[in-house]
């Protein structure tokens, strides 16, 4: 098990006002630059990742570090994988302290959707690190409530592979067998062979 701190992030206004489909040439842009400069302050990208086995697999369920998760979906996903690297990434608790202090609700809006931007941002870095380390072409991740069969329910099962580990900076820390924080993501990526990584990704 390990602890990543200070992920890169590209805090670019003019790529972050494309996602949130605000014109560059436009007024309103004023407003996207100021709270990226204001995200840029806030932002702490962190992740915890390890190492998990896949074990029995059935027709509709498969063992996973020793926890069974229920999805054809996933099952079929990971016919082929003896491995998965589950991991959990936040931005921090500053920002979401911040957003909620605003009083602004097109801002609180746009700093929301940024933690989102920079947590795909770092989902992709450690996906390409973890490639690189074990020499796998290509990583693709997923998560409950992504695939067709594999409920948000089976969140807290995930949360369980990392135990009673807590990763935070400081106060109120995220406890792993509970529940992401806002601006928290929680994922597997599994280690398939070439060719075989059209999995679905997404965000809690």
């Amino acid at each position: 098990m390990e602890i990543i701190e200070n992920i890169p992030a590209s805090f670019v206004s003019e790529e972050i006002a494309r996602r949130l489909r605000v014109d560059p040439a436009r007024p309103g842009f004023a407003v996207v630059s100021e709270v990226v400069g204001l995200a840029r302050s806030l932002v702490h990208l962190k992740t915890i990742y390890d190492i998990s086995y896949i074990g029995v697999k059935d027709l509709e369920t498969v063992e996973i570090g020793g926890v069974v998760f229920r999805s054809r979906v996933l099952r079929h996903n990971l016919d082929r994988a003896q491995k998965v690297f589950p991991f959990i990434m936040t931005v921090g608790h500053e920002l979401e302290r911040t957003a909620a202090s605003l009083g602004d609700l097109l801002r609180q809006y746009y700093l929301e959707e940024m933690a989102n931007i920079v947590l795909e941002q770092a989902a992709d870095w450690l996906a390409e690190k973890l490639s690189r380390c074990w020499g796998f072409p290509g990583l693709s991740s997923m998560s409950p409530g992504t695939l067709e069969d594999w409920p948000i329910t089976e969140q807290p099962k995930l949360f369980s592979l990392f135990g009673d580990t807590e990763l935070a900076d400081d106060p109120p820390k995220i406890d792993l067998g509970d529940s992401l924080p806002f601006g928290g993501r929680i994922h597997l990526l599994p280690a398939l062979p070439p060719g075989e990584l059209s999995l679905a990704e997404g965000s809690l």
